[in-house]
């Protein structure tokens, strides 16, 4: 389930998604608790998406080039100027405008997404943890560390080594095939 841009659904569609999200966390509360979770954090955002009354934030146009240069730019700082120059807007307007449109505040975003680049690097790859958070843009290992303990709950180290142990186990594969398991950023 990829994160949900534009404006905030109308209630029909984010009590299907939320009912979607929370059957999700049922099926998979026994077997994959991470994944679970992360289920989870999703429900949990989308109830917290503010809905502010005629006000649209983000054009699509901005909301596409804006999410564009994010995930170009995963690895370097976290510059807000830029990306508010780059759709014609004042940091402060850009700043709000953001929020609106994504539900969370421009660094927080950025934050997410490297932790989702950094889910997928440590499933996928066999770089360290420290070349992982230098890849993804934070300023070292402790700094990536604290963020991803604090976005999925364990310690990359620990998540890492949960996820190798499942796709080590015979079933493991098994559920990847019945139940089509993905990683955070494929949704």
């Amino acid at each position: 389930m990829a994160i949900v841009l534009g404006h905030p659904p109308f209630r029909e569609e984010r009590d299907a998604i939320l009912s979607r999200l929370l059957c999700e966390v049922v099926e998979t509360l026994d077997t994959d608790t991470i994944r679970a979770r992360e289920f989870l954090f999703r429900a949990v955002a989308l109830v917290q998406q503010p809905r502010v009354p005629g006000s649209r934030g983000l054009a699509p146009w901005q909301a596409r080039s804006t999410i564009a240069l994010i995930d170009r730019d995963l690895g370097g700082r976290a510059d807000i100027t830029r990306r508010a120059a780059n759709v014609r807007l004042s940091q402060s307007h850009f700043h709000h405008a953001f929020k609106q449109c994504v539900g969370r505040p421009p660094r927080q975003f950025i934050i997410r997404r490297r932790i989702q680049r950094a889910l997928e690097l440590m499933q996928n790859t066999a770089l360290s943890l420290s070349e992982i958070a230098h890849t993804c843009g934070f300023s070292d290992q402790a700094h990536f560390s604290r963020a991803f303990r604090k976005l999925i709950g364990y310690a990359p180290g620990m998540w890492r080594r949960s996820q190798e142990r499942v796709e080590s186990h015979p079933m493991g594969l098994c559920a990847r095939l019945i139940y089509g398991h993905q990683s955070v950023g494929e949704k």
